[in-house]
């Protein structure tokens, strides 16, 4: 378990040897299935983050902050951003412990909700479920697909939206979210469907 071997440091070789393997360790329940809480699509994301941030930095460069970011992810709950907008790099362990990052705050937001029921809380932390309780007020249209036979769901949904965002419906912090169009996979609505299903 993570948990066994994650524990604070401020040697750069220890960082980078955690962060690979929780990338490695690291899972998440989606749906019921078992999958990697690291994906490709979600380290190049990453990537794209450090690289939006420091447009000038080597692949080198890059490659360490997102060890360093993963591992910070998992000591101290921040994400990317929070590292950039809230100037935690190269910040103390009692500094970066500080601060009110987004993992926190989703601490706080969980004991808010204790006693609001169940179904109240599954209501908003679905992203399905809360866009059908607040479908009246959306602009876009959403689909759930979980099983092949919403194929025809699917394909129907691709001929009315040349793109659309892919998001998992109980993950947070963008976790899986990426956009996508059917030419993405070659115009083959089919493939695009059992792509997006096995994510």
């Amino acid at each position: 378990m993570i948990k066994d071997y994650l524990r604070i440091t401020n040697d750069p070789e220890e960082i980078r040897d955690t962060a690979k393997r929780i990338v490695k360790d690291a899972t998440i329940n989606i749906g019921g299935q078992i999958r990697p809480f690291y994906t490709p699509l979600m380290l190049s994301k990453m990537n794209e983050e450090i690289l939006r941030h420091l447009p000038n930095a080597t692949a080198a460069e890059a490659e360490e902050l997102r060890y360093r970011f993963i591992y910070d992810y998992w000591v101290y709950g921040c994400t990317v951003d929070e590292e950039f907008y809230l100037h935690l790099i190269g910040k103390s362990d009692a500094v970066k412990r500080g601060y009110m990052v987004r993992q926190i705050r989703n601490v706080y937001v969980k004991h808010q909700n204790l006693g609001a029921g169940e179904d109240r809380v599954e209501q908003l932390e679905n992203k399905y479920r809360l866009y059908q309780r607040l479908k009246p007020y959306y602009r876009r249209e959403a689909i759930r697909i979980c099983d092949p036979s919403d194929f025809e769901i699917f394909e129907a949904f691709a001929n009315r939206h040349e793109e659309f965002v892919v998001k998992p419906e109980d993950c947070s912090l963008g976790i899986g979210v990426h956009k996508a169009s059917v030419g993405d996979y070659g115009n083959d609505c089919r493939a695009a469907f059992d792509s997006i299903l096995g994510e």
